[in-house]
């Protein structure tokens, strides 16, 4: 996914304000592995601002990664719009 998900320009531009992170649980320690439940590698999360998980994947290709981030982004926004109305 490095080499071509990651790397293209519609995910790019897609991932907008999103700020990625890679992170490797086989060498960076398990803590985010069981905090966040990851089974396989590589696992792709989004989270709120608070770090709860909103959408969870796995490998995918750039119009599926799209699709994740969009799905991701929609969630996000309708979970901040309910909580601007409280």
């Amino acid at each position: 996914m490095d080499a071509t998900v990651y790397k293209d320009k519609n995910v790019i531009r897609a991932l907008g304000q999103v700020v990625p992170v890679k992170l490797n649980t086989d060498k960076e320690g398990r803590k985010p592995g069981e905090k966040y439940k990851i089974e396989f590698l590589p696992t792709i999360l989004a989270l709120d601002p608070n770090g709860k998980v909103i959408a969870k994947g796995g490998p995918m290709d750039a119009a599926g990664m799209i699709k994740f981030i969009n799905a991701a982004q929609a969630k996000l926004d309708k979970q901040l719009k309910v909580k601007k109305k409280s």
